[in-house]
């Protein structure tokens, strides 16, 4: 009798990718530790030629935390993130892959900037001062249908202040630590309903993303606005 001979499978693996996959432990553990009626756990995978992209993703909610951790090929590459971020004496820490926002008061006719990042971030409320902090590398993003991923860039590190002066004047301070620094500060001004007058100025030398499809460089040109490196700007915005 002829029986067919099937050769064995070969596996490869990639060690960037299995770093990555043993961060589900941590992140597992740490929703462990809230009360179990309170966990919410979301796993998908699958693979599509359309995108050349295989892989699949666990992201998971708690009470006081909340994670998610992707990992597959895209376009014959292997990709990986993940991100992490719970609640700690009265202080949002975050670790991994973040879209971090760049709110100015004068983008009041304009979408709203971001960029990517990989680090560590903490963010905390005070009386009259919010403080949001970040240190690690501006990232690349790339998104499948089943995962996320990332990839580190430039070393970057960022301090956010947003403060109230009275109940109609707030004033903000962007800063921006990496290879090109960026510097805007300002005033928000809210007189009353329907009226706003918002002033920022200082030195910008960063690309910001918008929202595109497909890849998505923080550092590239055809992806956001830019402006040159280590000029002055000034802006005035005036809404009634």
């Amino acid at each position: 009798m002829f029986l067919p001979q099937f050769s064995r499978p070969r596996i490869t693996t990639c060690p960037r990718v299995c770093r990555f996959a043993r961060c589900i432990i941590l992140i597992s553990g740490v929703a462990c530790l809230e009360p179990a009626s309170a966990q919410v756990f979301q796993v998908q995978g699958g693979s599509s030629s359309l995108f050349q992209a295989s892989g699949g993703s666990v992201e998971f909610h708690a009470a006081n935390s909340e994670g998610w951790l992707g990992a597959g090929l895209l376009a014959g590459k292997p990709r990986a993130g993940a991100f992490l971020q719970t609640h700690w004496r009265h202080s949002l820490l975050s670790l991994g892959d973040e879209t971090i926002l760049f709110p100015l008061a004068t983008d009041l006719f304009d979408g709203g900037h971001y960029f990517l990042g990989r680090g560590a971030g903490i963010a905390r409320d005070f009386e009259s001062l919010r403080v949001f902090g970040f240190a690690g590398a501006s990232s690349e993003g790339f998104g499948a249908p089943f995962f996320r991923g990332a990839r580190a860039q430039r070393g970057t590190g960022l301090l956010f202040l947003d403060g109230i002066l009275s109940r109609k004047l707030r004033w903000f301070s962007r800063n921006i630590v990496s290879g090109r620094q960026t510097s805007i500060h300002g005033f928000d001004w809210q007189p009353g309903k329907g009226a706003r007058a918002a002033l920022a100025g200082g030195i910008a030398a960063i690309f910001f993303c918008r929202s595109v499809h497909g890849p998505i460089s923080t550092l590239a040109p055809e992806h956001g606005t830019f402006c040159n490196p280590q000029t002055p700007q000034a802006q005035v915005c005036v809404q009634w």
